[in-house]
């Protein structure tokens, strides 16, 4: 049975008279006839044997694979763990972390591995994504709960 895990990274973007929180996604890439090739999503993927079936390492290592960001380079100001499982047939279990970190800290994000892109995208160009049925898998309600969170958190408006 196959487990996976994502991470859903949160940056606190700051402009000069106001504030913006936004979500780190990536556009699946890879193989073109794989489901929800081209579609949205948060980075993560399959727990390896290496992670020792831990699922904030295979987190970690995955966006590290997927963006080039290392967890070490993100401080950690939030930490939030929202755990969600689901079950399908042949896999288990997905667990989404979610982080706050200052902009200048990430902003060498680059598509990698099997990414072909991402973006930081705020709310509204999150919910216009959502709206067009571009997220993979579950990922839009996982990070529409998220975003509401973190936002009542940071109290952003």
């Amino acid at each position: 049975m196959s487990q996976t895990t994502d991470i859903v990274l949160f940056r606190q973007h700051r402009l000069p008279t106001t504030g913006e929180l936004q979500v780190l996604l990536i556009q699946r890439g890879g193989d073109p006839t794989e489901e929800f090739y081209g579609y949205w999503a948060t980075p993560g993927g399959h727990i390896d044997p290496e992670d020792c079936f831990d699922f904030e390492v295979a987190a970690a290592r995955e966006l590290q694979e997927e963006t080039g960001i290392s967890c070490e380079q993100v401080p950690y100001p939030l930490h939030l763990r929202y755990m969600g499982a689901r079950e399908e047939p042949g896999w288990v279990g997905h667990v989404f972390w979610g982080l706050v970190t200052d902009h200048h800290d990430v902003s060498g994000a680059q598509a990698a591995d099997d990414a072909q892109d991402l973006a930081w995208v705020n709310y509204p160009a999150f919910m216009q994504l959502k709206q067009r049925g571009q997220m993979a898998f579950d990922h839009a309600e996982v990070v529409e709960n998220l975003f509401r969170l973190v936002s009542q958190t940071l109290n952003y408006q």
